[in-house]
């Protein structure tokens, strides 16, 4: 599938087109996107990296890039300095009729310069030298449905943050109908990245039904460690024909979001 952007920077104002080929296999590099020729993958929003390295050359000239990593490992490129606007298409279920209706989730964001005493120490370094990734500024993370703009609060490019927002803001009227909003879905209790790291639990359904928190309870409930290697990755805005809306449910891992 494949989701309508637009980019800029200091030498781009364009649309783009976000390529995704999610599979397991290839979680990681799920994402791409081609500007100016040159190719970028990532997992999440905010990670793309060069995913051409025979483009190394002509990127360096296009585009602002950060090398991290070592000769032993292997270099990656990282873009920087750029403002994204990306459209996923989606669904809502009407409540009081049942009705699906079409929606969109949109988000806008940008990466600015990392600046020394005013944000989180970077953790990347190339060779022995310590390298600072640009800081990622979410400017909004919405939802529409028809004439209805329903917007996170606070925005971020974490998913689970900015879509619980905005369910709590739907709820009585819509319900979202994709895997975060899905009865079967939940995160890892290991952590989670801002996109593509959910996990089903559709295929242990009765089971998952049961976990009640990290550890479970005293009254019977199970812990997420009991399903956890059943679960299966996939991405928030993935929808298959198991979807139930995450309503009536003890709360899995990661809560009940209505």
């Amino acid at each position: 599938m494949k989701w309508q952007g637009h980019f800029c920077d200091d030498k781009h104002d364009t649309l783009v087109e976000i390529e995704n080929c999610f599979s397991e296999a290839n979680a990681a590099e799920a994402l791409k996107m081609v500007i100016d020729g040159v190719t970028f993958c990532g997992m999440a929003f905010d990670d793309w990296a060069l995913g051409n390295l025979g483009q190394l050359h002509t990127a360096q000239k296009r585009f602002h890039l950060l090398k991290w990593g070592s000769k032993q490992d292997g270099y990656q490129y990282d873009l920087l300095r750029y403002r994204l606007r990306v459209c996923i298409p989606t669904t809502v279920i009407i409540m009081e009729s049942q009705k699906e209706q079409a929606a969109e989730i949109a988000f806008s964001y940008q990466l600015r310069p990392f600046e020394q005493g005013k944000d989180c120490q970077s953790q990347y370094y190339c060779e022995d030298e310590q390298v600072f990734r640009d800081v990622c500024q979410c400017h909004y993370f919405q939802l529409t449905v028809g004439e209805e703009v329903f917007a996170a609060e606070e925005p971020t490019l974490d998913f689970e943050t900015s879509l619980k927002q905005i369910c709590r803001k739907i709820w009585g009227k819509y319900l979202l109908k994709n895997c975060f909003g899905c009865l079967y879905s939940d995160y890892s209790p290991l952590g989670n990245d801002n996109f593509g790291s959910m996990l089903c639990y559709q295929t242990v359904g009765n089971d998952y039904l049961q976990v009640v928190g990290k550890y479970g309870d005293e009254y019977g409930g199970k812990s997420i460690w009991e399903v956890y290697e059943q679960g299966k990755q996939r991405q928030e805005t993935d929808l298959c024909p198991y979807f139930q809306p995450r309503i009536k449910t003890k709360g899995g891992y990661r809560g009940l979001i209505y």
